[in-house]
Parts: structure tokens; sequence; C-alpha cells
């Protein structure tokens, strides 16, 4: 039986990403630049966490209020994702519930990645204007 984590190492090795494994487990890998992580749980097999920590460091209390503003607004506009901050760092994230059985699995794995290395260019985008 497919586990979510296989499954996602055969996805990011056979769309030519070099995954490897963190010290917490979880699925690292390198797109545009940027190093995602996969979290998958034993817990519950069927509860799936993309991530791109640390994408936008918070110089300034006056830089945190648009942050925090530009974070709810990129949030909003994406179907999944989640923009966090947590202490000076922006984080962005895509959580779901699919089974490592499901035929659309790998499409859906491709687009996460998708929307969250867009939510980063999006939020950079706004932040910069």
């Amino acid at each position: 039986m497919a586990t979510l984590h296989n499954v996602c190492m055969d996805f990011l090795q056979e769309e030519g990403y070099r995954p490897s494994i963190d010290d917490d487990g979880d699925i690292m890998f390198k797109s545009q630049g940027f190093t995602l992580f996969i979290r998958t749980f034993k817990d519950d097999d069927v509860y799936l966490r993309v991530m791109l920590p640390g994408f936008w460091s918070i110089e300034s209390d006056q830089e945190r209020a648009k942050v925090y503003y530009v974070a709810n607004k990129v949030a909003s506009e994406y179907k999944v994702a989640k923009v966090n901050i947590i202490k000076d760092n922006t984080y962005a994230s895509c959580e779901i519930f699919i089974s490592a059985d499901d035929p659309q699995i790998k499409r859906i794995l491709g687009r996460l990645i998708n929307i969250l290395l867009s939510v980063r260019n999006d939020f950079a985008q706004y932040m910069n204007q």
C-alpha cells in the first residue's frame, strides 16, 4: 500500500526535483530557488501539508503592519493557501486531505507547488508597491 510520503517522493523525483528528507522527516526540495517542504503525518494518512517557509523577512514594525495586510490579501486570493507570520518571517502553506491512492494526487501536488510559488511572487509584488 502506497503512503502519501512515498507518493510525494516519487512525484518529485519524476518531475526532476531532487528531494531529500530533513531531520524532522519532512520532504525537502528546491523549486525556482526556494526551499519547500512536504509534511505527511503517520497519525493521519490523508493529511498533507506543502510549505514555503521564511520567504519574506520582516525588518521593522512599520513593515510588519504591511506584511499582515498583504498576507491576508494574498491568502484570500488563492484556494487552499495560507500565509502566516511567525516571529519575523512569513510562511506560506497549502493543506489538503487526500489519499495516497487518489489518481489525481500527482496533478494536485504540482498545483500546490505552483500555488505556493505564485503566492510568494504576488506577496513580493504587493510588498514592493
